[in-house]
């Protein structure tokens, strides 16, 4: 069966979110959202924008379009089967989580839980003890709702 999937984490390396693409690609699954969509919407709907000053119009700009990107990244995560979060060490913290990985996170369990979704929550490496939300986390994978995805060959 086919997977609609959301990767999220930090857009910082573009060969290894290629490589998660490439991967579910060929597993003939569907990438919904992934680090760095929303800067693709972006410049495919806003670089033709003239910006005569930069500070205030391209302000204003996305001002005006950020309910529709938060909408549209909110339809995703209702629809994916499978969140991959790619926690990698940054910022001082092994297996850093950011605030907003944290709460797309927090979101998808309370989808599950209420709605009885079966969206299948993945991290790639254990969260930071030094996290404020540390021990939330560490109860999500405890009761199962998180888990550890699975190495495979492609990402060594």
């Amino acid at each position: 069966m086919n997977k609609k999937v959301v990767i999220a984490g930090s857009p910082n390396n573009q060969q290894e979110i290629d490589t998660w693409l490439a991967y579910f690609k060929d597993q003939h699954d569907v990438v919904l959202d992934y680090p760095n969509y929303r800067a693709e919407f972006w410049i495919e709907h806003f670089s033709g924008q003239p910006l005569d000053d930069p500070h205030f119009a391209r302000l204003r700009n996305y001002k005006k379009e950020i309910p529709a990107m938060y909408q549209e990244h909110y339809h995703h995560l209702e629809n994916a089967d499978l969140f991959l979060l790619l926690n990698h060490p940054q910022k001082g913290y092994q297996g850093y989580i950011s605030p907003v990985d944290y709460a797309d996170l927090k979101y998808l369990i309370v989808q599950n839980l209420l709605y009885n979704k079966k969206t299948k929550l993945y991290l790639l490496y254990a969260p930071s003890k030094a996290l404020n939300y540390y021990s939330e986390l560490n109860y999500w994978l405890s009761m199962g709702w998180v888990e550890y995805y699975p190495n495979h060959p492609s990402l060594g």
